[in-house]
């Protein structure tokens, strides 16, 4: 396929304001701002002949929609991506691990697995060796922490009534005085069942499967990965976009406050407990025990850290990283 001509100088000004915005869209779950967007890019780039940059636009635009729980939206726009590009291409790869991560979303490992082997294989269509690792260890965190997340949502025990914020913030206060942060750790390890442990961990030692020999001493070992602090690691982990969204969004109320109206104390405290309750509670789980556990480690960790050091990742690798 020849190579499409050069952009002109206006059009790289263009993109260098679109496609910023459309990755923020995409982290934020802003499905319409990130339809808009596309639409722009769009212009700039079917007369430039630019398919493949057009299509990782629409990686992003689809990964928006995931987001944002329109998951069959998601799962069609990503289908459509593989089928325009070439599979050699990282846009394939990115669209692969995308789809992959939809079907875990919605339970199916079944048709996840499939995508889950098939986008490790295609690390190769990434050309550095230094983010072909960085892209094999990005896919193994982000599919054992999106089936975490499902596996939690699936016990609905509890989830029927709102969770009481005024228990998990006393909850979360005691854990903050008594423990330190790698017992919180493993105290939210401890707060799920070993039936749960053991759904959690298939996606795990299947995901290690998938990389080079060479790369699977790097990561636990699936004995080790069942610590329950190294649990503990992987809950926090896959929870951390729900909570995210919740506290560090700047459009949620949590961080209005928290940030813009400068408001500090412990009637904060009791607000992001509340929050870290109700948003836990809307993802499906209801657990006292591990709300109260997350909602320590955040305000352990204060919520500005919380917010710089757990920005969700996103697969898709940009290309100053």
């Amino acid at each position: 396929m020849p190579r499409p001509p050069k952009l002109t100088d206006d059009q790289r000004r263009r993109l260098g304001k679109l496609e910023p915005k459309l990755r923020r869209a995409a982290r934020r779950g802003a499905y319409d701002e990130a339809k808009r967007l596309v639409r722009d890019i769009q212009a700039v780039l079917r007369p430039a002949e630019n398919e493949t940059r057009l299509q990782r636009a629409k990686n992003w635009c689809f990964e928006a929609a995931m987001e944002a729980g329109k998951l069959q939206i998601a799962k069609a726009g990503f289908e459509g991506v593989r089928g325009k590009t070439s599979s050699r291409t990282r846009v394939y790869l990115e669209a692969t691990a995308l789809l992959a991560v939809c079907h875990l979303r919605s339970g199916d490992r079944e048709s996840g697995e499939p995508l889950m082997a098939e986008a490790h294989r295609r690390v190769s269509n990434i050309k550095s060796d230094k983010k072909q690792v960085q892209f094999h260890r990005r896919l193994n965190s982000r599919f054992e922490s999106e089936w975490a997340l499902y596996v939690l949502g699936q016990d609905s025990s509890g989830v029927e009534v709102q969770p009481d914020s005024e228990q998990i913030y006393k909850d979360a206060g005691n854990l903050i005085a008594t423990k330190n942060e790698d017992e919180l750790l493993t105290f939210l390890g401890q707060a799920v069942r070993e039936d749960q442990v053991n759904q959690i961990m298939r996606v795990y030692e299947f995901s290690r499967k998938q990389l080079p020999p060479g790369q699977q001493r790097f990561l636990p070992s699936p004995k080790s990965k069942r610590e329950r602090k190294e649990i503990g690691k992987t809950l926090l982990a896959s929870v951390r976009r729900v909570l995210w969204k919740s506290l560090c969004d700047p459009k949620s109320d949590v961080y209005t406050m928290w940030f813009t109206n400068g408001i500090k104390g412990l009637a904060d405290y009791r607000v992001i407990s509340g929050a870290v309750g109700m948003s836990l509670w809307n993802a499906g789980i209801g657990y006292i025990a591990f709300a109260a556990a997350a909602a320590a480690v955040v305000i352990k960790l204060g919520v500005e850290v919380f917010c710089d050091t757990y920005t969700p990742e996103t697969l898709m690798i940009a290309s100053h990283e």
